[in-house]
């Protein structure tokens, strides 16, 4: 039997797949108050650990989104990563440090992420049923031009033991389904594009007695058979996964898609069969790859094998349709990147998708073609960087097996190879610097010149950087604040407190001492201004000095910003390039990127009234 919806039964959004990516962006949905369905083919969420490890960016995007408090409580968070050869210490790596309220890496295991998800999702929507629909089957989908709409048509089993069979419309479906997405499957101009190594891995999840390895280190053991690593378990102490390689490294050119964890949850089968793994077989094999050092190990909750695929889509958007995570690019766990990465896929993609079925942007092919100019490069980059490393760490050969017990060491002694290794890894240098949303005002065409122009590198190397307004894709720092003085409530307070949970861009007004009113500060006036004519898609803030304000400055609620802060010393003024005596405007989007920064006289002479009118609708017109 066939059930076909009503056409006023249209939803704004069909998501497919219920892992970490699509639930992240579920949740996302929620809080723009979408409709909404979150179907998964499998009938339980994951049982096992999988992907684990969260990185400062993502873990930012959680808080953001009042989700981090469980993961903060169930994680654990290694201190360093350690690479040694057999008993001796060859590199350390320190993974604290980024330039984030995260500095650090959390390790989670999936079932757990998956649970705090869904769970965060079933509050929101005031019900006690679950919001997944598991046991759901995306069988196919078509776009109907007349109609404006996906049309597809998805399957689940019956009591009796038969398939129910349901069309389902929707304005845009996203695939967020792994690597062996249905959503990219379903059309014939989507590729995944790439290679698979021909080696398989083994992961086993394993006690090992508390005093043999250090629970907040990660430790890589190099040997020629290539390598052999532990990650402590969250907060379980004595529980580890090992991960290791099962043969030499090598490319298989193959177009068969056979990324990840073979087991009963994965239809395809890898090219390469071998015999179940057991605990017996990982012990020899962490004897002979960490020899002399030795490990007993016991009580498996899980052990499996998986393969590694370098693949990235031909794009994530197909008119009404996108892609994320798995489903758009799978590489190498090395670094942890996959789950992060597919997250913010998520996070960028959501509040886009609320904006242009709610009527609030002028240009809604901009915005949506904007997921793919901005996520693309990044995943990219994602691929070939742990391609790289899985490269360095496992490839068999002499000269590469001297360079990993010479020549790497060397660099990992650095503290500024450190810095720039730690803010790839945590996610902290991304950015959206060459995204078609961003405002390319005067100064930050000047800065940009200035930047690539070969004096400027050169005056750079000995005068250091030019303080510089932030531009236009960085990410938003979060920094301290006070509550002034004369007004209730007067306490301390961080940037991502005040934005903590937005579904609207931000409009900062970094004052200086020039005052907080529209009666001694113009530019007061102008963002309130704005804020009462976007009301629905902008949230005025203004950071002031502390000796910026008076007592009196906030008896008329019509003369100032509500959300008004002060800092006792000027370091995010200094942060975003705000210099002494000058003030600057900023517009964030809601996922925490900067669109729009200017300085005051760019303001006053009409840059952003030009930004905004080409941009967002404003209230009378949604």
């Amino acid at each position: 039997m066939t059930q076909t919806p009503p056409d006023n039964n249209v939803l704004d959004v069909l998501v497919v797949g219920a892992g970490p990516v699509g639930l992240l962006l579920a949740n996302e949905l929620q809080l723009y108050g979408c409709k909404f369905r979150i179907i998964d083919k499998n009938d339980v969420g994951s049982i096992h650990s999988k992907a684990m490890g969260f990185v400062a960016r993502t873990l930012e995007t959680f808080d953001n989104r009042n989700l981090v408090e469980p993961f903060l409580a169930r994680g654990s968070i290694p201190k360093r990563a350690v690479m040694y050869n057999g008993d001796k210490k060859l590199a350390e790596f320190t993974t604290f440090g980024a330039d984030s309220p995260y500095p650090y890496i959390l390790f989670v295991s999936q079932k757990y992420t998956e649970q705090f998800l869904e769970e965060s999702l079933r509050k929101a929507s005031g019900s006690d049923v679950t919001i997944v629909e598991r046991s759901t089957t995306l069988v196919k989908y078509t776009e109907d031009e007349l109609e404006d709409v996906v049309v597809a048509t998805v399957t689940r089993p019956t009591p009796d033991g038969g398939m129910e069979e349901e069309i389902v419309k929707a304005k845009y479906i996203v695939g967020c389904d792994g690597v062996h997405s249905a959503v990219r499957k379903g059309r014939s101009d989507w590729a995944f594009e790439g290679k698979a190594y021909k080696s398989e891995w083994v992961l086993a999840d394993v006690d090992i007695p508390a005093g043999t390895l250090t629970t907040d280190e990660l430790q890589v053991f190099l040997h020629p058979d290539g390598p052999c690593g532990f990650l402590p378990f969250e907060d379980r102490g004595g529980q580890f996964r090992i991960i290791a390689n099962l043969g030499d490294f090598g490319y298989d050119k193959s177009a068969r898609v056979t990324h990840g964890i073979q087991d009963e949850r994965h239809q395809h089968v890898a090219p390469v069969q071998r015999k179940e793994l057991t605990l017996e077989d990982v012990q020899a094999l962490v004897d002979r790859r960490i020899a002399p050092a030795k490990v007993s190990i016991s009580n498996p909750s899980w052990i499996t094998t998986f393969r590694i695929n370098e693949r990235m889509v031909n794009g994530l958007r197909r008119g009404r349709t996108f892609v994320a995570g798995d489903a758009a690019h799978c590489h190498s766990p090395i670094g942890g990147q996959g789950l992060n990465t597919g997250v913010q896929d998520a996070h960028n993609l959501g509040w886009k998708l609320a904006f242009v079925v709610q009527g609030k942007v002028r240009d809604a092919e901009l915005l949506l073609d904007s997921y793919n100019a901005e996520r693309e490069p990044i995943g990219n980059n994602v691929v070939n960087a742990t391609s790289y490393l899985t490269r360095i760490i496992s490839q068999q050969t002499y000269f590469v097996y001297l360079a990993r017990l010479y020549i790497i060491p060397h660099f990992f002694r650095s503290e500024r190879f450190q810095k720039e290794v730690r803010a790839m890894g945590m996610g902290t240098n991304i950015g959206y610097r060459d995204s078609p949303l961003n405002h390319p005002t005067p100064s930050i065409l000047r800065q940009k010149r200035r930047r690539q122009s070969w004096l400027g590198w050169f005056l750079s190397l000995f005068l250091g950087k030019p303080s510089c307004l932030i531009e236009p894709g960085e990410h938003l720092h979060d920094g301290t604040l006070k509550m002034p003085r004369f007004r209730p409530g007067h306490a301390t307070l961080m940037l991502y407190d005040v934005i903590r949970g937005t579904t609207t861009h931000t409009l900062f007004l970094f004052s200086g001492g020039n005052g907080v009113t529209q009666e001694s500060n113009a530019l007061v006036g102008k963002v309130l201004d704005v804020s009462r004519r976007y009301r629905k898609t902008i949230t005025p803030v203004v950071i002031s000095f502390v000796n910026g304000i008076s007592q009196g400055d906030f008896d008329d609620a019509e003369n100032y910003v509500e959300k008004t802060f002060v800092e006792t010393h000027p370091v995010l003024h200094n942060l975003f390039g705000v210099k002494m005596g000058s003030q600057a405007v900023l517009l964030v989007r809601p996922d925490l990127y900067i669109t729009f920064s200017a300085t005051a006289e760019e303001v006053e002479g009409g840059e952003l009234d030009k930004f905004l009118g080409g941009y967002l609708v404003e209230d009378a017109n949604i």
